[in-house]
């Protein structure tokens, strides 16, 4: 089965940080990546740029900074991969089914 990890975050607060915190992140999630490679999970992994869009949109400060899909053998694989996500300033991971086509 598939699931999409989709990585919500606060971009203001993520860019506050030293850049070597910021750089420790980035570093965190090659090192997940690599994790999900080994065991075969990876599907796609990619962070996600600015929107580039002109509203209307939502008033928030949580933005999708990013997202995994990977391939594993049920919800409760998925979770303890979705508790792997390296944190980041406010951190929320969407767990979402892919239904198969």
């Amino acid at each position: 089965m598939r699931y999409l990890l989709l990585l919500w975050g606060d971009a203001d607060a993520e860019a506050a940080l030293p850049p070597e915190k910021r750089r420790a992140i980035v570093e965190q999630h090659m090192a997940f990546s690599g994790r999900l490679r080994e065991a075969g999970a990876m599907v796609l992994g990619e962070p996600v740029g600015p929107a580039l869009m002109d509203g209307p949109f939502a008033e928030t400060k949580e933005q999708v900074g990013g997202f995994y899909v990977i391939e594993c053998g049920g919800a409760d694989e998925a979770r303890e991969w979705a508790r792997q996500v390296p944190t980041s300033p406010r951190l929320a991971v969407e767990l979402r089914e892919i239904p198969a086509a």
